[in-house]
């Protein structure tokens, strides 16, 4: 059964990457289509909140202090700041979105035969284009700002994939269970508000190992048991800190292990009810 189940859905999907293309793309002209800017408001939206965030962590609480890793690289807040963010911004309308991509698809499963799990699918690569997009002036804003590019930049195109994986596999296992209660939708918003002040995107993990409070150091392991922790270290790492993709296995492995976990159970769920979400509409 669940080799199966697995076999089916990564089968649909390979089968359909061209209609998952498609749609991503028509939904992206879509959002754009009655503004003038078009595409460049997947720029200056993420700005305009890099720039209040700066404001209140950079200047206000930070007092303009660099963020520093935890081998004791220290980088300036600005662009520290400005990567994870922009990996937020990617991941966070992913999860919410990809909770919804069955439900909001509702008029066409009713009325044609399609294949149902390339539907969390369209809602990731549908924000990959904005998270490429962003990461580019990420890169113009590090290159600006002396950063000299190197190989392990590259590296940044590994994590993205985990990212989309990670996306994906979330979706299917959340777009299903939101067939069953609307319920899953409000409380995965409601855990993504809180999960972007518990990830180390606006704090470095120092600041927790560096904390006067036991309680709050002890909150270290927990934070990396968030696969969001992962992949915005990959990003910083590779970008700042020089850090080869080899250099925690562990944590791949951890990283992994959830994923191929999520896809496992999420495949499981997509063929058993592709008969049935209909029904639950």
């Amino acid at each position: 059964m669940t080799m199966k189940s697995v076999w089916f859905v990564l089968k649909e999907n390979l089968t359909n990457f061209n209609r998952i293309l498609s749609i991503s793309k028509y939904e992206t002209l879509a959002d754009y289509r009655e503004s003038r800017l078009g595409v460049l408001w997947s720029v200056f939206n993420p700005l305009i909140q890099i720039f209040t965030y700066w404001i209140a962590f950079g200047l206000i609480m930070r007092k303009g202090s660099p963020a520093t890793s935890p081998t004791g690289v220290g980088i300036s807040y600005l662009p520290w700041m400005v990567v994870g963010i922009a990996v937020w911004f990617f991941v966070s309308p992913c999860i919410t979105k990809g909770c919804n991509a069955i439900y909001a698809k509702r008029n066409i499963i009713t009325k044609m035969k399609f294949p149902i799990s390339i539907l969390p699918a369209t809602v990731v690569f549908k924000e990959l284009f904005n998270h490429i997009v962003m990461i580019g002036v990420v890169l113009v804003l590090l290159l600006l700002r002396g950063h000299e590019p190197n190989m392990l930049w590259l590296q940044v195109l590994y994590y993205m994939f985990c990212a989309v994986c990670l996306c994906i596999s979330l979706g299917m296992v959340t777009s299903v269970l939101n067939m069953f209660t609307r319920d899953v939708k409000k409380l995965i918003s409601a855990c993504m508000r809180m999960l972007m002040y518990l990830s180390p995107i606006l704090w470095p993990i120092t600041d927790v190992l560096a904390s006067s409070s036991s309680l709050v150091r002890s909150l270290e392991p927990f934070i990396k048991l968030n696969p969001l922790y992962y992949i915005i270290e990959g990003y910083r790492g590779s970008l700042f800190y020089q850090d080869p993709v080899t250099m925690h296995p562990s944590q791949t492995l951890y990283f992994w292990c959830v994923v191929v976990g999520l896809y496992v159970v999420g495949s499981i769920l997509m063929y058993k009810f592709k008969h049935k979400f209909i029904d639950m509409l």
